[in-house]
This record gives C-alpha cells, sequence and structure tokens, in this order.
C-alpha cells in the first residue's frame, strides 16, 4: 500500500512562511496566494480509502474528494494549482501539460482543489481568509500582455517597440494612425508605458480662468462660455474650475445636492463670478432629468469657502448628521454624500445576506442591529435612518457578523 503522506510542491512554502501572511482587504488574487502559502497546506496526509482513521484531526488528514480516486490524479491536480498561482502560465498552457485538458476543465479543477483546501485548512486559517476573498482571476503579467498583443496582431507590442526606440508621438500617428493608438493607450499603461497625448483645443480658450490677476468680469466672461458638460469635466480636470459641492464640504457644510442651490445664491450676493451647466441623466426609473453643476473659478476657491464659514445663516448646516455607533472612535466622521457613495456598503444589506432573510432592524427574541455589532472591530455609523461601513473592511466586519448571529443563535 502507497504511504499516506503525499508530496505536493505547497509543502516547503508552507513551512517556510508559517502562519505571516496577511490577507489583503477586499476580493483579490493575492488573498489565494497568501492562502496557500500560509501555513494552511502542511504535509499532507490522505487517508487511503481502506484505512479506518479519525478524520476530524485536519492537521494530519486531508480527505480526499469523492470524485477523486487516486493519489496521482490528487497530486496532478494540486500541481496544476500551484503552477496556476505562482508561474507565469495560462489556463491554457497549464491544460496541454497534463493531457490537454480544456481552459475550462482546467479552471473547474483550480477551483474545485482551492476549496477541497479551504474545508481541510485549520480554522484560523479559514477565518483569516474566507473563501469570498479569493479572486480567481489570474493577473496577466507582461509576458502573457505580450502574448495576447501578438493574438490580436502585435500592435500593442510594435507601438512599445518604437517607444523605445524613440519614437514620437507625431511619429506613431504616421505609422499607426489614431485609431491604434487609442486602442493601445489603455493595455500599454498596464504596462507601465505612458503614451504622449496632445493637448486638448479647448484648454487655450479659458486658460485665462486661472489668471489671479483677472478681474470678476472677466472670470464671470470666461465662466459664461462653458455651456457642455464635456468642457466642464475637462476644465474640472485641469483644475481650472471646481464645483460648488465640494466648496460647501470644504466649508464644513452638511447639505443635500438638492440644496446647492441655496449656497450658489449665497455666493451671488457677494457678486463672487459663477455659472452653472445643465447635465441630462436618468433617474432609477430610467427617466430623464435634468441637473444643474453650480461651479466657480478654482482661484475663487479660498474666498468661497471664507465666505461660506462666516455666513452665520446656514450655522444650521454645520452639525455633521451622521454618526458613528461603533468601531474605533474617530475624530472626522464622513459626510452622508459620502456614505452613499460607493466607498461604503449597507449594513443592513450585509447581515440579510448573512441570515438569508431582509433584515429590518429587529429579529427574533427582541434582536436589534446594535446587538449583532456590538464589539465591532471596524467603524460602524448611521445616517438617514441607515448603518454603513467601509466596503475595504467587509471581510473582517463580516467575520465578526458572523460570529455574533451565532452567539445570538440567529443563525
Amino acid at each position: 500500500m502507497r504511504s499516506p503522506e503525499v508530496s505536493t510542491p505547497f509543502q516547503t512554502e508552507a513551512l517556510n512562511y508559517g502562519q505571516n501572511q496577511n490577507p489583503v482587504e477586499g476580493k483579490s488574487f493575492e488573498n489565494l496566494q497568501s492562502f496557500v502559502i500560509s501555513g494552511t497546506v502542511k504535509p499532507i496526509k490522505v487517508a487511503p480509502g481502506d484505512e479506518k482513521s479519525d478524520y476530524s484531526d485536519r492537521r494530519i488528514y486531508y480527505t480526499l474528494p469523492k470524485n477523486k480516486t487516486t493519489f496521482q490524479n490528487q497530486d496532478r491536480d494540486l500541481g496544476m494549482l500551484y503552477t496556476y498561482l505562482f508561474e507565469e502560465k495560462t489556463l491554457e498552457d497549464i491544460g496541454k501539460e497534463n493531457g490537454n485538458l480544456t481552459r475550462e476543465a482546467v479552471r473547474q479543477i483550480i477551483e474545485a482543489r482551492v476549496k477541497d483546501l479551504h474545508n481541510g485548512a485549520e480554522e484560523w486559517a479559514r477565518d483569516q481568509f474566507p473563501l469570498e476573498s479569493f479572486d480567481f482571476r489570474k493577473p496577466f503579467t507582461l509576458t502573457s500582455r505580450q502574448k495576447f498583443s501578438e493574438i490580436q496582431g502585435g500592435r500593442s507590442n510594435n507601438i512599445a517597440k518604437r517607444l523605445a526606440e524613440g519614437a514620437t508621438l507625431d511619429d506613431l500617428k504616421k505609422e499607426f494612425g489614431q485609431g491604434q493608438i487609442a486602442r493601445s493607450r489603455v493595455a500599454l499603461k498596464n504596462r507601465g508605458i505612458d503614451i504622449e497625448r496632445e493637448k486638448n483645443p479647448v484648454l487655450p480658450r479659458f486658460e485665462g480662468l486661472g489668471n489671479p490677476e483677472a478681474t470678476n468680469d472677466e472670470i464671470q466672461a470666461l465662466l459664461d462660455k462653458i455651456r457642455y458638460p464635456r468642457e466642464y469635466l475637462l476644465l474640472k480636470k485641469s483644475g481650472l474650475v471646481v464645483d460648488v459641492t465640494t466648496v460647501t464640504r470644504k466649508a464644513g457644510l452638511h447639505l443635500r445636492s438638492n440644496r446647492i442651490g441655496l449656497i450658489s445664491e449665497s455666493l451671488a450676493k457677494e457678486l463672487l463670478p459663477q455659472t452653472k451647466v445643465a447635465i441630462i441623466i436618468k433617474d432609477k426609473d430610467g427617466k430623464e432629468k435634468t441637473v444643474y453643476y453650480h461651479i466657480i473659478a478654482t482661484i475663487h476657491e479660498p474666498i468661497a469657502v471664507d465666505l461660506l464659514q462666516s455666513n452665520r445663516n446656514l450655522d444650521i448646516f454645520r452639525v455633521n448628521p451622521v454618526s458613528q455607533i461603533a468601531g474605533p472612535k474617530e475624530e472626522k466622521l464622513p459626510n452622508t454624500s459620502k456614505l452613499v457613495s460607493e466607498e461604503y456598503g449597507s449594513l443592513g444589506s450585509l447581515i440579510g445576506e448573512l441570515i438569508e432573510s431582509r433584515w429590518g432592524g429587529m429579529g427574533k427574541g427582541g434582536i436589534n442591529t446594535a446587538d449583532i455589532i456590538k464589539g465591532s472591530p471596524v467603524e460602524i455609523y448611521y445616517a438617514k435612518r441607515r448603518f454603513f461601513y467601509r466596503n475595504g473592511q467587509e471581510i473582517q466586519l463580516r467575520q465578526h457578523i458572523q460570529s455574533r448571529l451565532r452567539e445570538l443563535g440567529i443563525i
């Protein structure tokens, strides 16, 4: 009978790294790599089919999946996983090296083996690296990017080669054309290669907005020429104009977007040059509506901030409606606009996902949200009758809530 101990390419790395690999916040390929080399896959012993053993000790036994019948197949699969994680080889490359398996077959084998290893890992490893933190999509390496470029005709490689030879933007335009340069720009940027951009013809018309010696009338005349959203966005990106919403926040005011007109009126009374640009957007129901961006010249931003801070009629907007109800105390709280951005998530939605039911703030036995988040290791905020957390801290918060839900008998 073959010895139950299986030699895998993971063993050396596992013993060398120990428990020193820290997870990256969010979902990433790095978390998948760290899990495998963090000591979770120690010298593995697989119990032979005819051996009756106590499989509860996961430090000793790694049970063969039901669909795997031989040690050879298991070794092969773990080798494929290691190759995918730590070598510059694609799913197609690995498939060709292992019996001409299809790309999809290799992908399924790799995901299945990771789940097997996760089930057999020690509890600390499963807590530190939950399956939800793994991204199985492998980041493109320079080699794979070059290979992909060759498949697509080699355009990006050829442009990169010409840039290395000292070609200018005009040279590239003559050889490849504007279209090919534009299509290659992002691909080359991912390799750390930037293609020079032509100066936008719009900017010279508005350069006077940055002139500190310009009069208010001259600045107003230039602002009045901004008519299209694309012009506003370009000028904002170039640093020539700033929206009044941003100025309001810097002044320490907390207003909803539909009250920005009030701030604009306040600045108008002080004769500060400004304008507004109409933009058509679609609401949640798909209906079009017009919203306005109120903007001023960036050189007038300090003046605008001082005016708003000294306006006593705006004092009612100086109290932040956001409160922190759990987690390490923060000196500066986010505003409501920040909470509803992509940086923050809804705590109610997260709890609902974990209990597999809609969470309305109260559960069986009178258990409420405050009970569930008690002792939270991350910051929890309350505003607009809702609870929020930073998306980058979701993994840590998810683990805490799962633990609390078990303690409270909800799951």
